[in-house]
């Protein structure tokens, strides 16, 4: 019986046959020629149907991997600082991420160079701080050195005292400013 079942799985008319004679050893009326000619048909399509199906699913799987990794490779590129973006003419699932992804690369290059902007302010704002707040500075500690090393004397001293208290007046209100 073993034997049977094994030949059973060989092509042709022996697998007729042997078909037919192991639906005979069972009990079960023996099927006409044409009912078993259309059974392997049936049979013979339902597998050929169902390989056609695996791979085109298989052909499915390989295309979204191979641009899944085109979009990986892609992202590290942005996020490496390059200015690129991800091409998809397909509108299904990955055409979508694609766009969000670029969405967001357009972003990060716009809050880049708001970011770059708004640090050029400052250091403009701190470079016109340094030099408003030294010029008057350096004018007080000329004015005190002088004083203090007794080069001027008399009313000329207390014209160097007063400009010396302007000035720090003034850095004073530089500093309320900033």
């Amino acid at each position: 019986m073993e034997k049977s079942k094994k030949s059973f799985i060989t092509t042709g008319a022996m697998a007729f046959m042997t078909a037919a004679a192991i639906i005979s050893l069972r009990g079960l009326p023996l099927m006409a020629a044409e009912e078993m000619t259309m059974f392997f048909y049936i049979a013979f399509a339902t597998i050929f149907f169902l390989l056609l199906l695996l791979v085109f699913v298989l052909a499915r799987q390989y295309y979204f991997h191979k641009r899944i990794k085109e979009m990986i490779v892609v992202t590290r590129s942005i996020l490496d600082g390059e200015k690129r973006q991800i091409f998809s003419t397909k509108e299904d699932e990955l055409g979508t991420l694609s766009y969000e992804i670029n969405q967001l690369a357009s972003m990060y290059d716009k809050s880049q160079i708001k970011y770059e902007n708004e640090l050029f302010v400052k250091k403009q704002l701190i470079s016109n701080l340094s030099h408003d707040v030294r010029t008057p500075l350096v004018s007080v500690i000329g004015y005190l050195e002088a004083i203090v090393e007794n080069r001027i004397d008399g009313e000329q001293k207390d014209d160097y005292i007063d400009t010396a208290y302007q000035k720090a007046i003034l850095l004073q209100s530089l500093q309320v400013l900033y």
